[in-house]
């Protein structure tokens, strides 16, 4: 059964009577504990989507179903209640400069009112590596530890789904490599990831792929099933693999400490 399917999904700017459209008609259905890629230059409605899925915005006409919940015609209340059950990474990591990184974790479960622990944002500081800057004003910390604690912070609630957006667009290629090593593990360990990005590095981890141009889907992969034919994979990248499906049955080599770490749960619950 899908997590989330879109129906003859459409958003519209502008007026009602001279409407610009940035998304659709696109129609997809996205599995539980799947890695989806929607992928697509600047201006091919990908962050319009994102803004749909993630209920920050809603559909001009259409169906956005969320485990039988419609997410196009929630009241405000309910959709507040659908966010706070998700996770979002953004590309510029959205911190707070006035708190430390602890304190910017526990914020994604005070943000949407889901009782986090001090002990749990520490636990997820360790699993990332960071735990040593827990203390430590976020301002001085490098791009790459920004983006950990990003992602730390988004996973402090326990969300079922993990939305990013552009999550390496701001990184050099080391850290880049970091945080696809990261999202890696997470997806092992059974997190919903859905990704909106130009970047072709994440084409490896995906169980689907969304192709979109000018608001509409141009082409939809799924390679839980299949194998295909890849551009030949970069040496030097520890992400590149020999073929792009991810076979449930073999688990991905994984180097993360989130990964290694039994402790690290994943415990969704969406509830609207």
């Amino acid at each position: 059964m899908s997590l989330i399917s879109a129906i003859d999904l459409v958003k519209n700017y502008g007026t009602k009577k001279n409407p610009i459209k940035a998304l659709g008609p696109v129609n997809f259905e996205i599995h539980s504990k799947s890695f989806t890629l929607i992928l697509g230059k600047s201006g091919s409605g990908k962050s319009t989507l994102l803004n749909l899925l993630a209920g920050l915005d809603k559909s001009t006409s259409g169906s956005l179903i969320v485990q039988n919940k419609n997410l196009s015609t929630l009241s405000q209340r309910k959709l507040s209640k659908y966010r706070a059950n998700i996770g979002i990474i953004f590309q510029f990591y959205n911190l707070l400069p006035n708190l430390n990184s602890i304190e910017n974790v526990m914020m994604g479960s005070w943000a949407g009112g889901v009782e986090g622990t001090y002990e749990y944002a520490e636990q997820l500081l360790k699993d990332f590596g960071i735990d040593h800057r827990a203390k430590a004003n976020v301002k001085t910390l490098s791009g790459g530890e920004k983006q950990r604690v990003a992602i730390c912070r988004a996973l402090v609630s326990q969300p079922e789904i993990l939305f990013c957006d552009e999550p390496t667009g701001a990184l050099d290629s080391t850290n880049e490599r970091q945080v696809i090593k990261i999202l890696q593990g997470l997806s092992q360990k059974g997190l919903t990831i859905i990704m909106v990005t130009h970047s072709q590095e994440f084409r490896s981890l995906a169980d689907q792929i969304i192709y979109l141009k000018d608001g509409l889907i141009t082409d939809h992969k799924n390679f839980n099933h299949q194998q295909i034919p890849q551009e030949e994979p970069n040496p030097n990248h520890p992400s590149s693999p020999n073929k792009v499906h991810r076979n449930p049955d073999e688990p991905l080599p994984l180097t993360n400490s989130v990964a290694n770490n039994d402790n690290f749960n994943i415990d969704p619950k969406i509830n609207l």
